[in-house]
């Protein structure tokens, strides 16, 4: 079936190329297509997709990307003419315009409702599909954008914000659920070529993140200055801290969280695995992020799970393909299972948590009010 694009009414499948890209990092997904015109004059206005113009694109008649087209690129020389339309799914708006609020302060809120207030002002919304956590206290900072202050929260929370086919933006982690029902490696069909890479750049032995928290009457001074949560990689062997501050206000149990997603993020982030497949589809299944497949794989050293975590979908004059990056889930906050069936990779090495805080000591009511 192919790639199509359906925009003004009218369904285009005629071009030299189009891909579209998902990322699960990335709150909005793309696409670009290109064709060329050696005789324009018959096309007339067929072609003109317009900046602002409502697309849909399809794979195989599963829906990939729905949004607007931001540019549209003409060339010509001597030989031909040449047309490049690109665009985003409808996120974009929430990925360009600065939240606006009335306080910009959001006090004991669910992470859902404070993502859906912000991106709800220019027609966005999002979804969660784990556990909507309880945020305290959480304010927007001046000229940040809307999904720059969602990306700050998820972070806090182990959470990536990452883009839909339908529009929308879900806030996830690695799943530990979704999976093909097959292996990929070398000489597996439909996979064309694989190429796997191990990196320990910006990796480091500790993580620790400080939080901050707000005080009140009765926690001010050292109890109120929050708790310092550090992260042990050990499968670095030399002495590498990094120390950062979160970047919403919070307590041990977020600080945890942050250090823990920062130190997974990065072991995880360092392995990847790049294939390349024939077609969309495997067994009626789209290839699509978020979903788990496992990779046995001699040359590449690998035999475990990993995280489907970007799909770029190309059709062009070679066919169509599918090229995806699988990372260990980690990498996004989730977990998967080995060769040993631990779920402990072996690039992912082993944690440990420490959380160091004041304790926290109420202040008798009489030393704050006076005498009652």
């Amino acid at each position: 079936m192919g790639m199509t694009l359906v925009a003004n009414g009218l369904e285009y499948s005629a071009w030299d190329s189009i891909s579209v890209t998902a990322k699960m990092s990335a709150a909005a997904r793309s696409f670009s297509l290109s064709l060329a015109e050696f005789d324009i004059g018959t096309l007339k206005d067929n072609y003109w997709l317009a900046p602002g113009d409502h697309v849909k694109v399809y794979a195989d008649g599963i829906k990939i990307l729905d949004g607007y087209v931001n540019k549209y690129k003409t060339s010509f020389n001597a030989s031909g003419h040449s047309i490049t339309i690109s665009g985003r799914s409808k996120s974009q708006d929430s990925v360009d315009s600065s939240a606006t609020h009335p306080t910009g302060r959001f006090e004991n809120t669910r992470l859902s409702a404070i993502a859906n207030t912000l991106a709800g002002s220019v027609g966005n919304s999002v979804s969660i599909d784990v556990t909507d956590p309880m945020v305290g206290k959480f304010q927007v900072n001046q000229g940040e954008t809307i999904t720059s202050a969602i990306d700050r929260l998820a972070r806090a929370h182990g959470l990536v914000l990452t883009g839909q086919a339908d529009g929308t933006m879900l806030l996830t982690k690695g799943t530990d659920k979704k999976r093909y029902k097959m292996h990929i490696g070398e000489g597996v069909p439909p996979v064309l070529s694989m190429s796997a890479s191990i990196s320990d750049a910006k990796r480091f032995s500790n993580y620790t993140f400080k939080s901050q928290m707000s005080g009140w009457e009765q926690r001010f001074g050292t109890d109120a200055s929050g708790a310092i949560a550090e992260v042990a990689d050990k499968a670095v062997k030399r002495y590498r801290p990094m120390v950062a501050v979160m970047e919403v206000s919070g307590g041990s149990q977020e600080a945890e969280k942050r250090a823990g997603w920062q130190a997974g993020r990065v072991a995880g982030a360092n392995t990847k695995v790049d294939v390349v497949c024939q077609g969309f589809t495997f067994d009626g299944a789209l290839w699509e992020p978020n979903k788990l497949i496992y990779v046995r794989s001699i040359l590449a050293k690998i035999d475990a799970e990993m995280l489907v975590s970007e799909c770029v979908y190309t059709q062009s004059g070679e066919g169509s393909k599918t090229s995806m990056k699988l990372v260990p889930p980690s990498a996004m906050g989730g977990s998967g299972k080995s060769a040993s069936g631990s779920g402990d990779a072996a690039w992912g090495g082993k944690r440990e948590v420490k959380i160091h805080h004041p304790p926290f000591k109420p202040i008798p009511s009489d030393k704050i009010f006076g005498p009652i």
